[in-house]
């Protein structure tokens, strides 16, 4: 059955294991069991729900229909902290650095703002039904992006591009590269900026971090053909 918020997914969970797993647990041997499901931790956090899965290190944050403001931050080498304001309530979770492996963040309905100022990657969803912004969506707030610019300084006062998804997100002023795609910016951003024509002939350079796949393929060549597909 598709789940369409973590909560569900753990509502889902509970409710199996309260109906059926005391006596399948007898019947089972040792080995056969699956503990994960006993180790989930879930904190709600005034009416945001905050849970930390052992097994993969996932930190799944989940908003309400309220304005949320979710801002995760590093205490110290060993510590990370979640601070939330919903509504005119705020409070702060704390994490141990060394069990998170990753951070997802599903908004709600409000106006919502998720800030990442650590070095854990992160994938930040726009409602709670775990969609990602649309090539339409997202080309609309880059051409809005470079319209403003243009108006600021002047896209023919612009010399050159660096090209590079982000692991961070906005607002929290944190420069990690990812590749093309696999971050937190908007594929339909990219779009807009290839297809700008004032942009047509100012180089742009890949500021995406190299290597190989595991196929032996360069993430430079994989992450020119993503954006060669969003020319128009």
């Amino acid at each position: 059955m598709p789940f369409r918020t973590w909560s569900q997914w753990l509502t889902h969970v509970r409710a199996k294991f309260r109906n059926g797993s005391a006596s399948s647990a007898t019947a089972r041997p040792a080995a056969q069991r699956r503990p994960a499901i006993m180790q989930l931790e879930e904190r709600r956090v005034l009416s945001v729900n905050v849970g930390l899965e052992p097994a993969t290190g996932e930190l799944a944050i989940t908003g309400t229909p309220q304005n949320d403001t979710v801002e995760v931050r590093l205490l110290s080498d060993t510590e990370l902290e979640v601070h939330i304001e919903s509504g005119s309530q705020s409070e702060t979770q704390v994490f141990q650095r060394a069990d998170v492996n990753h951070i997802t963040f599903e908004g709600g309905d409000g106006d919502d703002r998720f800030v990442n100022a650590t070095d854990i990657a992160s994938t930040a969803n726009g409602d709670g039904t775990g969609k990602k912004r649309t090539i339409a969506e997202g080309r609309k707030l880059g051409d809005a992006m470079l319209d403003e610019f243009d108006r600021v300084c002047g896209l023919k006062n612009l010399r050159v591009l660096h090209l590079n998804d982000s692991i961070g997100t906005r607002g929290s002023n944190l420069d990690r590269h990812a590749h093309i795609g696999e971050g937190n910016v908007a594929m339909g951003a990219f779009k807009a900026v290839a297809n700008r024509p004032e942009l047509g002939g100012v180089p742009m350079i890949l500021e995406t971090p190299k290597g190989e796949d595991e196929e032996g393929t360069a993430w430079d060549t994989i992450n020119l053909r993503r954006l060669r597909k969003l020319v128009d």
